[in-house]
């Protein structure tokens, strides 16, 4: 059994799409599993990020039909005209019940979820049902960035990298660095900045990295000339 593990972020990137179309056209058992915590580094972004969320709404057909395809496989039912006739009814409670075809669906992907990625016992059921079903599967896990550390989850993108701090209070400890020279992302952040405001040409584009590369700097100044295009590498 292989089993791909991917975050919500870098799912928007070009090599998770040629991955997604390389498993759905191989006769495999792969599981991918999505972790999907609405952030990147800083908070995700773009169609693909939106696209989850609205997916997170089709809970109750997602779940019904979870538990519709674990019955006819414990019973032994799935014959190739089962299968046609189940796809059939399948699509007639997409129709009902979602307002949006799912794109894993429509790369041969069979999709599961959203389940709450923090519950293990109902993880681990769900996991244990998938490892007995053929073909490449997608599980959606909707996880909190930070779970169980309060800190952390009120300040993900902070606490992506924090550096030293307190465990039992979460205080940050911020080293004395008035005579050391300032970081080279905000000189590129600030440099950026000042070049922009002498040339209206000039626009910011960062992959999910507003804050990691001190675009944000130009993003409050210039909202319409910087970008954050989401996971973009290669």
């Amino acid at each position: 059994h292989v089993v791909a593990v991917i975050g919500d972020g870098a799912m928007s990137g070009g090599l998770a799409f040629e991955g997604l179309n390389n498993v759905s056209s191989t006769p495999n058992d792969m599981l991918i599993i999505l972790n999907d915590n609405d952030m990147s580094i800083d908070r995700a972004v773009g169609g693909m990020e939106k696209y989850l969320l609205n997916l997170d709404t089709n809970e109750t057909y997602n779940r019904l039909r979870f538990k519709a395809s674990q019955w006819l496989h414990s019973k032994g039912y799935l014959n190739e005209d089962r299968k046609k006739g189940i796809l059939r009814l399948n699509n007639a409670l997409k129709s009902a019940l979602s307002h949006q075809q799912n794109i894993f669906e429509g790369m041969n992907i069979r999709y599961f979820g959203p389940f709450d990625g923090h519950d293990v016992k109902e993880v681990a059921r769900v996991l244990k049902q998938l490892k007995n079903m053929k073909g490449p599967k997608l599980l959606h896990l909707h996880t909190t960035k930070g779970k169980g550390y309060e800190p952390a989850e009120k300040s993900a993108t902070i606490w992506h990298a924090p550096g030293k701090f307190d465990p039992e209070t979460g205080e940050r400890i911020i080293a004395d660095t008035s005579n050391q020279p300032p970081k080279y992302q905000d000189v590129f952040g600030e440099t950026l900045l000042e070049l922009a405001q002498k040339n209206p040409k000039i626009v910011g584009v960062t992959p999910a990295m507003p804050t990691g590369c001190s675009m944000n700097i130009m993003m409050k100044a210039m909202p319409n000339r910087t970008f954050d295009v989401g996971i973009a590498e290669g």
